[in-house]
């Protein structure tokens, strides 16, 4: 799929910044800003199905460090939700020892709320990235910049219901790549 890999990155931690900031979102006034220092981890074992199909002969570690802002202003008798944030991560083959590192800076902003017919929000945001990714090697070294446009539904709670559609623009240097590959290959030595 083309732009498979920068949508998938992108969108997972949008998502996740998401969830991760529901609370604090909702907890704030317009005009609030809420500041956020988290350190993300997960483990996956070898052939985990829920990391790139469990076609990975290895545990993997994953580990991110987010650090940002959530912010709510009023528009329109509606309150609009944005956040920055710096995301720095790393995802280590467990039996190597070798990591695939991103460092990304994500600007992310409600763009139009519409009413819905399961009494929430048809939300349409966008994201603008900008992403390095890198290996202990040197041999990755791929640069990815630009903005994804994304809608998603959320139920009458502000919980994420359905999504809808996205569309990546910019300059992607993982355009093509695939990133459950890529993984194998910058976490495992190069060959002498």
């Amino acid at each position: 799929m083309q732009n498979m890999r920068a949508a998938a990155a992108i969108a997972a931690l949008a998502g996740a910044l998401l969830a991760v900031g529901a609370t604090s979102v909702a907890s704030a006034a317009p005009g609030q800003v809420e500041h956020f220092d988290d350190v993300n981890q997960e483990s996956f074992t070898a052939h985990d199905p829920d990391l790139c199909d469990g076609m990975l002969d290895f545990p993997v570690e994953w580990e991110e460090h987010a650090v940002g802002s959530f912010r709510i202003i009023e528009r329109q008798g509606q309150d609009y939700g944005g956040f920055n944030a710096r995301l720095v991560g790393t995802w280590t083959n467990a039996d190597t020892g070798y990591g695939y590192h991103y460092d990304q800076r994500l600007h992310s902003k409600d763009q139009r709320l519409v009413p819905n017919d399961i009494d929430g929000l048809t939300v349409t945001f966008i994201d603008r990235f900008n992403t390095f990714w890198t290996d202990d090697f040197g041999r990755a070294a791929f640069h990815d910049a630009g903005a994804n446009t994304v809608t998603i539904e959320v139920d009458a709670d502000g919980e994420f219901a359905e999504f809808i559609d996205d569309h990546v623009r910019g300059h992607l240097g993982t355009e093509g790549r695939d990133f459950c590959e890529d993984l194998i290959e910058f976490t495992t030595p190069p060959a002498p």
